[in-house]
């Protein structure tokens, strides 16, 4: 369950849920991207798949959809018991600098026996970059657009690298991608809701040890999701 703390920029939950995510012998990431205002899409996979999770990682376009997923979370004690300890989130190319939005909360006085429901303003503040740890690894993520991958992975590659990752995520094309280059592992889980390519709604699951990274790509195929490779 994520505690739906704002700890730093582009990241919710605990920071003990953080620092434990970076220290696990094995994780299992929840990857998305570009949902584009299709909450209701995302809240799917979020139900059927986010429980199974240590970390949900969103690329980028629209941020508002995460900025619902805690909204809605923050209301409803059921759903957030789903959500995975920590989320990590960039910003993308049609993304705000800022999403404010309500959000619940159970609060008690010293006079009340039992706590009520209060609603404070807060925000999300997508940066457009992100860098992680998991099980020893280092993850670099980023929407994509700033980094030329609608030409090419070099740019991209060579951001991971300058900043000391094994790994990059990134969204933009609409495209899932899964390849090694130059030793970097490099990951598009497609998009959840607009898919191109003739491909369909996609994302990924990367499950992570220290040995490895490896990524199952969940696509939608006859009306529901299944592994595809």
């Amino acid at each position: 369950m994520n505690s739906l703390e704002m700890i730093e920029k582009g990241i919710i939950g605990s920071r003990e849920s953080l620092l434990a995510l970076e220290n696990m012998e094995s994780a299992r990431i929840l990857i998305v991207s570009d949902s584009h205002g299709s909450y209701l899409k995302l809240k799917t996979i979020l139900t059927d798949y986010a429980s199974e999770c240590d970390a949900l990682v969103f690329c980028g376009d629209t941020v508002a959809d995460t900025a619902a997923v805690v909204k809605e979370a923050s209301a409803d004690i059921e759903f957030q018991k789903i959500i995975p300890p920590v989320i990590f989130f960039v910003r993308g190319n049609t993304d705000m600098a800022i999403y404010p939005f309500e959000m619940h909360f159970q609060k008690k006085s010293f006079f009340e026996k039992t706590p009520h429901e209060g609603v404070k303003l807060t925000a999300l503040n997508p940066p457009d970059t992100l860098v992680f740890k998991v099980c020893g690894h280092s993850f670099f993520v980023t929407h994509g657009h700033l980094f030329s991958v609608n030409i090419g992975f070099e740019c991209l590659v060579q951001a991971a690298v300058k900043n000391g990752c094994d790994c990059a995520l990134f969204g933009h094309t609409h495209v899932s991608v899964d390849t090694v280059i130059n030793g970097i592992k490099v990951v598009n889980p497609g998009s959840c809701a607009f898919p191109r390519s003739s491909q369909t709604e996609r994302f990924a699951i990367a499950t992570v040890a220290a040995s490895f990274i490896d990524v199952a790509e969940i696509a939608k195929m006859d009306g529901k999701f299944s592994v595809c490779r």
